[in-house]
């Protein structure tokens, strides 16, 4: 089986069987780094800043916007491109 790299993580603030932000922490424990984008229906000051000091790209409200969320994942990818393009200019070195 070959191992995958996690580059995006979409997760809501309020699940189940763990919250978000806990979610997050553990996969950054476990994980190389990856970003990730928040779904809340809470306009809650606390989760904001928690994500923010996380990393969090962005902290999206629901119902989520289609818009901004497409606005939040091409975020994602420019910056991923960017870093690719580093590594390669590293690697030539």
């Amino acid at each position: 089986m070959t191992e995958k790299t996690i580059h995006l993580i979409v997760t809501d603030i309020t699940m189940p069987d763990i919250d978000g932000l806990t979610f997050i922490k553990t996969a950054q424990k476990n994980f190389s780094s990856f970003e990730f984008i928040i779904l809340s229906g809470y306009q809650e000051f606390n989760f904001l800043k928690s994500g923010h000091q996380l990393g969090m790209i962005n902290y999206l409200l629901k119902p989520v916007n289609r818009d901004e969320l497409l606005t939040s994942v091409r975020k994602v990818k420019k910056q991923l491109d960017y870093r690719n393009q580093q590594a390669k200019k590293m690697n030539a070195i």
